[in-house]
């Protein structure tokens, strides 16, 4: 024997059920939200911390370390498996670009790990003002969080490096979009000492935004006056 549920029943049913799912969408939205510009930007403060405790000398230990530097085939991870903090022995340095209001340590490595918690090295046996320094980061939803803040950044504003000893003040030149196998954008340019900037251009990683400055200036690294470089 068939079963019919009455008319005004079922229309109930089908306005619960649809109710049901507005809600749930609305809850998944609004939970995505928060995980990105909630969630994600604090859990990267609090992991990042033990990097701001790295001194010079362990930088350039670090450094003189990263002749294996290791590249990983990249994944974006979810939220919940953020790493829990930067390991000191990747920390190599630091950059700042205080006209968007980015500061990240310089981790040792193009792993899925290290891009979930700063700038990452690119090439063995790379130096900050000489050559090509070349340091990939992580575009995200929020436009605050690690490399997004380089979407807004301008021709002729001025990327910081420090290794705590020296600071390598770099000025913006050329911003290009290219496609993922382009990787001659790595490479050094003959009488140049440049740094090249790497990240995502779409959510989709189909290309990337490349971002080159010109050294113009090296200075003694100074705690007091270089605050870009401080805890955030």
């Amino acid at each position: 024997m068939a079963f019919f549920m009455p008319l005004g029943e079922n229309m109930g049913y089908r306005r619960l059920l649809s109710a049901f799912f507005i809600v749930l969408g609305i809850s998944l939205i609004l939970g995505q939200i928060l995980l990105t510009y909630g969630v994600q930007p604090q859990w990267i403060q609090k992991a990042t911390l033990p990097a701001y405790q790295v001194d010079a000398a362990q930088i350039a230990q670090n450094i003189e370390r990263t002749q294996g530097v290791e590249i990983e085939e990249i994944t974006q991870l979810p939220v919940w498996l953020l790493p829990d903090k930067v390991d000191s022995n990747d920390v190599v340095g630091f950059i700042a670009v205080p006209s968007v209001g980015l500061s990240l340590p310089i981790l040792s490595g193009t792993t899925n790990k290290n891009l979930q918690l700063g700038a990452t090295t690119m090439k063995e046996d790379q130096r900050m003002g000489s050559k090509n320094y070349t340091l990939a980061g992580h575009r995200t939803q929020s436009d605050t969080t690690l490399f997004s803040p380089l979407r807004r950044m301008e021709i002729g504003e001025d990327v910081y490096l420090t290794d705590k000893s020296k600071v390598y003040r770099y000025r913006l030149k050329t911003v290009k979009i290219v496609s993922p196998e382009q990787v001659d954008v790595l490479d050094d340019v003959k009488d140049s000492v440049i740094l090249t900037l790497v990240t995502c251009e779409d959510s989709n990683g189909i290309q990337r935004r490349i971002l080159i400055a010109d050294l113009v200036e090296e200075t003694e690294y100074n705690e007091s006056w270089h605050t870009m470089f401080n805890e955030r």
